[in-house]
């Protein structure tokens, strides 16, 4: 704004732009000031400093603490308690090899295969899957829950030999996932 403030050849401009210049430094001030209040509110308030002023009144001081004179305390009354057993806690199974922490067999699991858009449209003698990426997410159906296991087959077309590796996009990114029924 100063350089449109120089630039200016009538004095009409100049006030003009001053103006301007005001009206913009008006409204951060206006906005720095809720800031501020907000801040003196939530940093300063009554509900910051509460404090209880009969707890310091039973608080030891530093030399009441030692000295001369000062007897232990009495020991607590003991009461024996009959002697039990307990069952060792049960040890977590160690993950599979793919790095799994539920076992297949015993949860319900839906394949989902997720197609290659590259290889769509095309002859299955013009590309070979050369492997799979399985992801697993964790769905909500209502009253159980399903373990979606998501298979994208990973291409290499054929006679392009600068083609590289390609796979399908990878699932949604979620923890819980609502699935119907």
């Amino acid at each position: 704004m100063s350089k449109a403030l120089e630039t200016a050849q009538k004095p009409t401009d100049q006030v003009a732009v001053l103006m301007v210049i005001n009206a913009r430094q008006q409204e951060e001030i206006s906005h720095l000031k809720r800031q501020l209040e907000w801040f003196r509110r939530h940093l300063f308030g009554q509900k910051s400093e509460r404090r209880n002023p009969d707890l310091y009144s039973l608080q030891l001081a530093f030399s009441d603490l030692g000295g001369e004179g000062n007897t232990p305390p009495p020991a607590p009354d003991t009461q024996t308690v009959a002697a039990h057993s307990r069952n060792k806690p049960a040890k977590p199974t160690p993950p599979a090899e793919d790095g799994l922490f539920f076992d297949e067999s015993k949860l319900p699991v839906e394949t989902i295969t997720l197609p290659c858009k590259e290889a769509e449209g095309l002859d299955p003698a013009q590309y070979e899957i050369v492997s799979e990426k399985v992801s697993h997410r964790l769905a909500q159906r209502p009253a159980s829950y399903v373990i979606l296991k998501y298979v994208r087959p990973v291409i290499k077309l054929k006679g392009n030999p600068n083609s590289g590796l390609r796979s399908g996009p990878p699932p949604r990114a979620s923890w819980i996932t609502a699935v119907p029924m």
